[in-house]
């Protein structure tokens, strides 16, 4: 699943915290769900996909998902399998 940012208005690869999707609820609807796939950056620069990668871990874990219970938040965001990106 792509979690890009956007403007409300069209599909568009924002910067996460850039446009007005609120990732923090997202991921709870979504991880409450049982949602067992894939979460993935996709916009700009490697550095802004790994910055936007820790707001959206940031937003996760104010909303309750904890990144260090192995949800899929963690593993595919943190990179848990090698800890790509968070070191």
């Amino acid at each position: 699943m792509r979690v890009p940012d956007n403007n409300g208005e069209y599909e568009i690869h924002m910067k996460p915290g850039t446009g007005n999707v609120d990732f923090g609820e997202m991921f709870r609807l979504i991880e409450s769900s049982g949602f067992t796939g894939h979460y993935m950056n996709g916009f700009g620069s490697l550095d802004d996909m790994l910055e936007g990668r820790e707001y959206l871990l940031e937003r996760a874990v104010e909303h309750g998902i904890g990144i260090n219970s192995g949800t899929n938040v963690f593993n595919e965001l943190h990179g848990e399998k090698g800890q790509q990106g968070m070191d």
